[in-house]
């Protein structure tokens, strides 16, 4: 009669380690998906930021705008063209020029070309 209950109580412990050792291997997997998804959740949210940055600052360049001037008669400076991008103008030839970076933020730079200068630009100024 006692092998009977030995055997039973055998089959108990043994069949409650398995489910014990089949229950810890899911936990582990589900843990170690967790760490996985937190890593990817880290680096996109970094990637987020990063894009978010860049997003930012050519956001800023539209915001602005670049207004060229030309010279008239009398060398008298009229405006000539805007362009609603915060952009670098190149001097071309001998020609003397002013162009004008305007930011609503802060305060307009103006920049004038003149030809002496080897690639054209002179001096910026700020008013």
């Amino acid at each position: 009669m006692l092998k009977p209950i030995l055997g039973f109580l055998a089959g108990v412990v043994l069949t409650t380690l398995v489910a014990v050792i089949i229950v810890n291997s899911k936990l582990q997997a589900q843990n170690e998906k967790l760490i996985s998804d937190q890593s990817t959740i880290l680096l996109d949210q970094r990637q987020i930021q990063s894009l978010t940055t860049d997003r930012d600052a050519c956001k800023s360049k539209f915001e602005r705008s670049t207004i060229l001037y030309d010279v008239g008669l009398l060398n008298v400076e009229s405006r000539a063209w805007v362009i609603p991008v915060d952009v670098e103008p190149q001097a071309a030839g001998g020609k003397r020029g002013t162009f004008t970076h305007y930011d609503p933020k802060t305060q307009t730079e103006t920049v004038h070309f003149n030809p002496s200068g080897g690639d054209g630009a002179g001096k910026s100024k700020k008013r």
